[in-house]
């Protein structure tokens, strides 16, 4: 829908002309089902507002769906595509041979792999078990030695300090908490 005002008296946006630009919608509320640990099962709460402290979401109802999500497509794919910035990525990171590094939230193992390459005694973890199974398969096909493990990165099966180098390209923001990981 185009404002019928004068596009001369429009307002402008950040010093540019409103020429051209539509009139938008009022904004519609956010809604979504979101599981509580005390709410009914299809209660349906505004994201936009702010949460009750005795509403917390149910977090393991959230992870079994992300693992499911993550389980579900072939992230291989994609993590292929973003190899060179796990390159890059590992390239300021202090290791070297003989480091024991993990890699949280692994995916197919694209840190893991590199530091595995320079001589690291590596392990990764991640949530989806695919994910594990393809890093498993790329790891063997070089002839790398590297403990995957599915595991949460929320719940680390290590023991604390057990590593030089903790890593994550990007899976740890996925955690419903992620200042918890690592």
């Amino acid at each position: 829908m185009h404002s019928k005002e004068n596009p001369a008296k429009r307002r402008t946006m950040d010093g540019f002309p409103a020429q051209g630009m539509k009139d938008l919608p009022k904004p519609r509320m956010n809604r979504h089902e979101i599981p509580t640990g005390e709410a009914q099962p299809n209660a349906v709460q505004d994201v936009n507002s702010s949460l009750d402290p005795t509403t917390i979401p149910n977090l393991d109802a959230v992870k079994a769906r992300q693992k499911a999500t993550w389980e579900s497509g072939d992230f291989g794919q994609i993590a292929r595509t973003i190899e060179h910035v796990a390159e890059e990525f590992m390239a300021r990171q202090p290791h070297q041979s003989g480091s024991r590094v993990l890699d949280v939230a692994c995916g197919t193992g694209n840190l893991a792999i590199l530091a595995a390459r320079r001589g690291c005694v590596v392990s990764g973890i991640d949530i989806a078990g695919n994910l594990i199974g393809q890093a498993r398969t790329r790891a063997a096909a070089e002839g790398l030695s590297i403990d995957f493990k599915e595991a949460d990165a929320e719940a680390l099966p290590f023991v604390g300090g057990q590593f030089d180098l903790v890593v994550s390209m990007f899976g740890v923001m996925f955690a419903p908490p992620p200042s918890c990981c690592a």
